[in-house]
């Protein structure tokens, strides 16, 4: 049962506050990857025609840095039985820089353009993927995904329900079966498996409000926390776009006693359907 309760706004202060803590692993990601390295010199610019050129000289043209960071952990629960089932082998070192398969569009608009241009961005640990699909020649950032974009750049967004999380475990839906006797009583129920959904990209979806604007049903991202779109970014600012959260997956359980020790859900409760893949909070900054 998801008790209602009302949104309100959060404050300027708090906002901020929260924004400065969050962008400080992106910084300091920006930071390790050294200037260099986000010089469009030596980077594929994307300008406003589409098109992908590079810029060879130390004059390079004005330009805008777009980041994606995926500060994303995984559930100790489903780590375990990650590495119990033998799907995976991490070292401890692997471990605490681990971060899940996260696909995501950003798009963006220039003024001189009559087109929103997509970029997309991948991110994570390949050990958390299955082959096929992620092409075996495709390099994946482990945390920063990085495109260089021409001066001027209009507006600058990445949309919750474009963004996509890798779920790297089967989920198997269970249906609870009742048995009666001759009379109709009820004698005993018991959970059966049923449908099983195999390791797959999963969209993140927005938590569901009804007509009052109160929770209704709880998903993956708050409307409070999807990021927003940065507009007019002046040349040589970088925009950032933070995913935080765990990648989480349910494991059906009957009066506190597992019915099963590989993820699962009961095929007739919504909540926890609505709910498969955990809980995320996206902040977009500009600097």
């Amino acid at each position: 049962m998801i008790h209602k309760r009302h949104l309100t706004r959060r404050s300027g202060a708090s906002l901020v506050s929260a924004l400065l803590v969050r962008l400080m692993p992106c910084c300091v990601a920006l930071n390790l990857l050294g200037c260099d390295s986000l010089n469009p010199a030596f980077l594929s610019v994307l300008d406003s025609s589409g098109g992908g050129t590079f810029a060879t000289l130390d004059n390079a043209p004005g330009h805008v840095i777009i980041t994606f960071v995926n500060n994303v952990t995984v559930d100790e629960r489903l780590l375990s039985y990650l590495e119990t089932s033998g799907a995976v082998s991490l070292t401890d070192e692997e471990k605490q820089s681990l971060h899940p398969i996260v696909r995501a569009t950003v798009r963006v608009n220039f003024p001189n353009a009559q087109q929103v241009f997509e970029i997309e961005t991948i991110t994570g640990n390949t050990k958390l993927v299955e082959q096929g699909f992620i092409a075996a020649d495709e390099w994946i950032p482990p945390q920063v995904f990085t495109r260089v974009v021409a001066c001027d750049v209009g507006r600058v967004e990445l949309a919750v329900t474009e963004t996509e999380v890798f779920v790297p475990a089967e989920l198997t839906a269970w249906e609870l079966i009742q048995t009666t006797n001759d009379a109709g009583t009820v004698t005993g129920t018991t959970f059966e498996p049923r449908t099983r959904t195999p390791p797959q990209f999963r969209q993140l979806q927005l938590d569901g409000l009804d007509e009052s604007g109160d929770l209704d049903t709880l998903r993956n991202v708050d409307i409070r926390d999807q990021p927003s779109a940065v507009t007019n970014p002046v040349c040589g600012s970088v925009v950032a776009f933070v995913l935080e959260g765990t990648l989480r997956v349910p494991f059906l359980e009957r009066n506190g006693v597992s019915v099963s020790d590989a993820p699962s859900f009961d095929q007739d409760d919504e909540d926890t359907i609505a709910s498969i893949g955990g809980r995320y909070r996206f902040n977009s900054s500009i600097n």
